[in-house]
């Protein structure tokens, strides 16, 4: 295991020697130790640190250096022997507790082992939570009253919503819940220190641990050593998702398809039966972010609120944020769920939401169009945002991703009058397209066209003979139709 000089440094001053550093970079990159009798400024390997006595860098000095590159740590002591034996014990200490949380890892340990091991090195209070921000484990070792959070965590497991929904979409959540690295910050709730990383599985955060700054400082050895821990308790967590993740078989098989893309309803019908779903009810799919889009704790605790309040509800954590598969024949009032969350968060999140549909093998496909609802709206004052509502834009979007292969589509009548247009500068496209669109309706089209009926009529009697295809024939409009989309399209 790679250590930090700051880790060596912790460890010494942990071991009772007088200690004085001068560091400037501590990178883990650290792999042994050696005598500073040995160290040659051509071979000098970049992952080691040298042991030697302080005379070699100050002349006259006593006691002991330890070094890595520009970092320095002065130790008062000048048996040289004894010093680099504790720096060996050190990376003998740490590489055993890393063999310690992979053996818990392969032998199915519970999060307590996982939280037994973390304060054998941090030796301060912390616990891991889920992404919901309920604790896992904890450790019990510390009193509840030195913090009224702490009382709190122990007693309840997590923390009101009224904190939560205060407290974790301010900017200083934001960067916390989004970082991929272990970081030390400032805590508001906790009024001091805390060492935080976030538990990760192929991008989604799916917990937390935090580690709370008790009866001595952080340093960046114990972000690097974090670092080590998280990622080993991620994989914990996720050898057991039914047991951490409260997921129910058709909750597993819902996140299944949001990951995977794949559905085949037929495969799930022993599983939907037993919630009383069918594959041809009638489905929409709800995605809920906070405003500023980044994953926290208050997705979580929403699912918590509101997965057994609704029958016919299936409620997902994905990707940083909320999926809630509604059952239409089982909840007959959506509308009440979506009231329901704008107002136990006080509108402080945003709601995308899906067309209906009647075929749970679509769920994937919809649940993208939720997505995009939902993008819509990031970082404005709208709180819900139906897919029909943004229906046309996406759909011109999506024509648009193909332009090279769908502009030759464009019917070679449409072509003819764009060209007309460009050298009379007329509106012939315009006036085909809403004359069509509204049925072949003079009036209608006029209204649209915001002209007056006779000059519609006029404007069709010049158009008529530049086309092959007959507009009385149904098949040959919608050929014209769907040509005058894509160009409508391509033009905006």
């Amino acid at each position: 295991m790679k250590l930090s000089i700051n880790n060596l440094l912790d460890w010494l001053t942990r071991r009772g020697y007088t200690v004085a550093a001068d560091i400037h970079n501590a990178q883990p990159i650290l792999t042994g130790i050696r005598f500073l009798s040995q160290y040659s400024p051509k071979t000098r390997p970049m992952n080691v640190a040298y042991v030697g006595p302080a005379w070699r860098y100050i002349e006259s000095a006593k006691g002991t250096i330890l070094c890595s590159k520009n970092d320095i740590v002065y130790i008062d002591n000048s048996d040289t022997d004894l010093i680099f034996n504790e720096c060996i014990q050190a990376f003998d200490y740490y590489n055993q507790w890393e063999i310690d949380l992979l053996d818990a890892t392969v032998s199915d340990a519970r999060l307590d082992r996982f939280i037994e091991l973390g304060h054998r090195v941090f030796q301060s209070p912390m616990f891991i939570s889920g992404a919901n921000g309920q604790t896992y484990a904890i450790t019990q070792q510390y009193p509840a009253d030195i913090h009224p959070i702490w009382k709190n965590r122990l007693e309840n497991g997590n923390q009101p919503y009224s904190i939560i929904g205060a407290h974790h979409d301010d900017p200083y959540f934001q960067k916390m819940y989004s970082s991929t690295y272990p970081q030390i910050a400032d805590s508001p709730i906790w009024g001091k220190k805390i060492l935080f990383s976030n538990l990760r599985s192929k991008g989604d955060r799916i917990g937390s641990v935090i580690i709370y700054e008790y009866d001595h400082e952080f340093h960046s050895g114990d972000v690097h050593l974090l670092d080590v821990y998280a990622k080993i308790v991620a994989k914990a967590l996720l050898l057991h998702p039914t047991t951490y993740f409260s997921l129910s078989e058709l909750e597993k098989s819902v996140l299944d398809i949001l990951s995977t893309g794949q559905t085949n309803a037929d495969q799930l019908v022993s599983k939907m039966r037993s919630f009383g779903w069918k594959r041809h009810d009638r489905y929409l799919v709800l995605c809920a972010v906070p405003p500023s889009g980044i994953d926290s704790v208050i997705t979580g605790r929403i699912r918590d609120m509101i997965k057994n309040r609704f029958p016919g509800l299936c409620t997902v954590l994905y990707n940083g944020r909320l999926f809630a598969v509604v059952n239409g024949n089982l909840l007959k009032r959506p509308d009440q769920l979506l009231d329901d969350l704008k107002q136990m968060t006080d509108d402080r999140i945003r709601i995308g939401v899906s067309m209906e549909f009647f075929d749970f093998n679509l769920l994937y496909y919809h649940s993208k169009q939720a997505i995009a609802a939902v993008e819509n709206i990031l970082n404005t004052d709208q709180i819900v945002c139906r897919f029909q509502e943004i229906y046309l834009q996406c759909c011109r979007k999506k024509i648009s991703d193909d332009f090279p292969a769908l502009q030759s589509f464009i019917h070679p009548d449409i072509q003819a009058l764009v060209k007309s247009d460009q050298e009379t500068n007329g509106e012939y496209v315009k006036t085909l397209y809403y004359y069509i669109l509204c049925g072949c309706n003079y009036r209608e089209a006029a209204r649209a066209l915001h002209v007056h009926r006779n000059t519609l009529v006029y404007r069709m009697e010049k158009i008529r003979p530049m086309l092959t295809l007959d507009l009385e024939d149904l098949y040959q409009r919608q050929v014209l139709l769907v040509s005058l989309f894509f160009l409508m399209t391509f033009s905006s």
